[in-house]
């Protein structure tokens, strides 16, 4: 489905879909370096393969030709660490608007990054994730003291790039035994995936939220995360970087740490870790 770069629909620079990369991610932040030094930092990569993608916690993310939207955007990031923070959260949720304006799927959030849908005999089946990261401008201070009216706002900036890169199921030929978790959007529907409109509903609603988050919409996005989570209300084991941590998801904040209340009732803000949702016969 690679040809002619497509046209921006939202404000995000220049758009190149290719056959195929590494990782989008990758591609997108070569795309930022050969920006000129006046320019936004913003651009848009789309592959039809990718070969050597990273999830979270550097797994490993490919995807065979066609067979997925592989979409990475680059912008400037928010000065506010929590702004940051939230941005994969942002991505996720435009994602579950732009899925359900192309195909009437309704998937829903598993904390922090999963696009999931529901399962007959399972909790839920993943459809696609979500990896956000952050670097310095690499065309140097010149280009980072570049403002934009969409940045000139109480976030400030910090002459770092924010890259959203976001991989979504489309195109499975059938189920695979090698992912029993996982799903495709065309096998839900029963026919094939328009990509490129996907792509387009993807980009026009991710920015929507990063103009309400940058605008102090907090309410707004947190209402959104509540009412389309997968997580809140499950028991859940959060795996973190030096300890495990049991409980019951309570909430999300309005920066994106998920409220886990322990055995103890202790509540515990969580902004980085591996969240699994236990059945009750798995309750410690």
């Amino acid at each position: 489905m690679s040809g002619p770069d497509v046209p921006d629909p939202a404000g995000f620079g220049g758009t190149r879909w290719v056959e195929r990369c590494d990782s989008t991610n990758t591609l997108v932040r070569a795309m930022v370096a050969d920006l000129p030094a006046t320019a936004a930092p913003r651009a848009v990569a789309i592959a039809d393969q990718q070969t050597a993608g990273r999830g979270r916690l550097d797994r490993r993310w490919e995807a065979r030709p066609g067979s997925a939207l592989m979409l990475s955007v680059a912008h400037e990031a928010p000065g506010r660490p929590e702004l940051l923070s939230a941005l994969p959260l942002a991505m996720g949720l435009a994602a579950l608007e732009a899925i359900g304006e192309v195909t009437g799927v309704e998937p829903r959030l598993k904390w922090p990054n999963d696009v999931v849908v529901d399962a007959p005999g399972q909790r839920w089946l993943k459809l696609g994730g979500i990896l956000g990261e952050s670097f310095d401008d690499p065309r140097g201070p010149a280009a980072s003291s570049v403002t934009t009216s969409s940045v000139t706002t109480s976030s400030g900036t910090t002459g770092r790039v924010a890259v959203l890169g976001i991989g979504i199921n489309t195109g499975w030929e059938s189920p695979r035994s090698d992912l029993p978790e996982a799903t495709s959007l065309n096998l839900l529907i029963g026919r094939t995936v328009d990509r490129r409109a996907l792509a387009h509903e993807l980009l026009v609603r991710y920015q929507r939220w990063w103009r309400r988050l940058l605008v102090g919409d907090g309410a707004a996005f947190q209402a959104a995360l509540h009412e389309r989570s997968a997580t809140l209300g499950q028991r859940v084991r959060v795996e973190l970087p030096t300890s495990v941590l049991v409980g019951t998801a309570t909430s999300i904040t309005a920066g994106g740490a998920l409220v886990v209340n322990d055995d103890q009732g202790v509540r515990n803000e969580v902004t980085v870790g591996d969240v699994v949702h236990l059945r009750a016969a798995e309750g410690g």
